[in-house]
């Protein structure tokens, strides 16, 4: 009776970690120094976009994450109303990315537009906070396909097409290609591993199960 009450706790134990675990994004911020004057105001005033992890910074961060020899640079980010992870980028040929989970990085109410909680590219457009700054449109590329997806290099800039009113504009968004794909998962598993994360759903429930199989 003590054993089974012993894995009937241990499988409670184990879901509860599955449910408050939370699911992995790579987060990180470009550092900023080296952009325009005016470019660098307009990122710090903005504040109906986004919230920039200023202790994420990494030098890197706007380029592929897919190599594991990256993964020094970076912090890992854990979701837990959304499995989505986000990379966001100036529409402006600078190297400058912020990367992390959509409810963590997006403003609200920009974290709740039905529209970025699907997966895709998407052109949005921020609101000058003072009436001397440029309007300035970011990239916004939303995924959730797996854990720590947010790995890609930072886009080109885009022609944008605005229509009268729009803020939000929907851009294709291409599959990485095999080769990346293999890389992230190696990439997933090294954060996994150097975070504590590398429980995988459902080996504790089974081992649990196979012990009380044996010693009932």
């Amino acid at each position: 009776m003590q054993l089974q009450n012993l894995c009937f706790s241990i499988v409670l134990l184990d879901n509860f970690l599955q449910t408050v675990r939370g699911f992995g994004c790579f987060e990180c911020a470009s550092e900023a120094h080296s952009l325009p004057v005016t470019l660098r105001r307009a990122l710090g005033s903005q504040s109906d976009l986004f919230y920039w992890p200023l202790e994420a910074t990494a030098p890197n961060c706007h380029g592929g994450l897919a190599d594991a020899r990256n993964l020094h640079q970076v912090q890992a980010g854990l979701c837990s109303r959304h499995d989505l992870c986000v990379s966001l980028m100036p529409n402006a040929n600078v190297n400058f990315t912020v990367r992390g989970c959509v409810e963590q990085i997006l403003r609200y109410p920009l974290r709740e537009n039905s529209t970025l909680l699907k997966e895709g590219c998407y052109l949005v457009r921020s609101k000058p906070l003072f009436d001397d700054e440029m309007a300035l449109d970011y990239i916004v590329c939303v995924c959730g396909r797996q854990e720590y997806c947010n790995h890609e290099p930072q886009m080109q800039t885009v022609d944008a097409h605005w229509s009268p009113g729009s803020s939000v504009y929907r851009l294709g968004l291409d599959e990485p290609k095999e080769g990346v794909k293999k890389r992230v998962i190696a990439a997933h598993a090294a954060v996994s591993n150097e975070v504590g994360l590398s429980l995988a759903p459902g080996i504790v429930p089974l081992a649990t199960l196979l012990l009380c199989f044996v010693g009932s």
